[in-house]
C-alpha cells in the first residue's frame, strides 16, 4: 500500500529532521537535553534517542541528507540565537520540508532495502 506524501514525512522526514536539529543544538550551541527538548516540543528521552544514534533505517540516513542537515542548521540558529516563536519555528519546519520533498527527493513507499516507509532519493 503506497503511502500519500505527508505520511511519509511524518514517518521519516520530521524525525529525521528532529535527529539534525537535536545534534546541531548540542554540538553547535552546547545545548543539554532537557533543554533541546524543551525548544523542540519533545520529551528528554527522545533527545536521548536522537542524540545516541539510536534511530535506525531511513531516519538515520535522511538525518545526514545535506539538505536536512542545511535545514537543521538554519532551524538551530532560529532556536539558540534568535530565538523566534514557536510559531515562526512551525513555519520553518513546514517551510523545510515543502523545499525537501520539492527538491531532488522522492518519496517512495518503498525504500531501497525493501522495507515499507524510507524515501529514497532519486537518482
Amino acid at each position: 500500500m503506497s503511502l500519500v506524501p505527508c505520511e511519509d514525512v511524518v514517518k521519516t522526514f520530521l524525525p529525521a529532521l528532529r535527529v539534525a536539529i537535536a545534534r546541531e543544538l548540542h554540538s553547535d550551541y552546547s545545548m543539554d537535553q532537557v533543554s533541546i527538548a524543551g525548544h523542540m516540543g519533545v520529551t528528554q528521552a527522545a533527545v536521548s534517542k536522537y542524540l545516541s544514534g539510536a534511530m535506525k533505517g531511513g531516519v538515520a540516513r535522511l538525518s545526514n541528507d545535506d539538505k536536512i542537515v542545511a535545514s537543521a542548521k538554519k532551524i538551530a540558529r532560529s532556536i539558540a540565537v534568535e530565538r523566534v516563536s514557536k510559531p515562526s519555528l512551525v513555519t520553518s519546519v513546514c517551510q523545510s520540508c515543502m523545499d525537501f520533498r520539492n527538491a531532488d527527493c522522492v518519496f517512495n513507499s518503498v525504500g531501497p532495502e525493501g522495507s515499507p516507509h524510507q524515501p529514497r532519493l532519486a537518482q
